[in-house]
């Protein structure tokens, strides 16, 4: 919602610019070294508050909220970003966590880093030109 009320106060190739930044950094963050997840085994708050604040932790901060934040900084209807914003991270979130390690050990996630790091970089740099005015 906070990204919905920018759209307000700012003109249209800044708010481009911070969307075409938010997928290069996320992009970026898709190819360095990240220390392993914590599988929160050790934690004795049950299966939903684990899961629930699990995932809320991991969460915090990730490259997804910057992403949704610079989409819904686009539009007025921000609504329309937080809801497929969630609907998004389920989809990725529910296999994951229903098949777990054996997803893991099924799909080359290094595969999965670099293609979804050379698209995030591709459409964030066509974007940054775009919003400089160049192209």
């Amino acid at each position: 919602m906070a990204g919905s009320a920018l759209n307000q106060w700012i003109s249209e190739e800044p708010l481009q610019l911070f969307y075409a930044l938010s997928l290069i950094f996320a992009g970026i963050g898709m190819v360095i070294w990240r220390r392993p997840t914590d599988l929160l085994e050790n934690w004795s708050l049950g299966p939903f508050w684990t899961s629930f604040l699990g995932l809320f932790i991991l969460q915090f901060g990730d490259k997804g909220q910057f992403i949704l934040a610079a989409t819904a900084a686009r539009t007025d209807m921000g609504i329309f970003a937080a809801t497929g914003g969630w609907v998004g991270i389920m989809i990725a979130c529910v296999p994951a966590l229903l098949l777990r390690q054996r997803l893991a050990d099924e799909i080359p996630m290094r595969a999965v880093r670099f293609f979804g790091a050379a698209g995030f970089l591709l459409i964030g740099s066509l974007l940054a030109i775009s919003a400089w005015g160049i192209i």
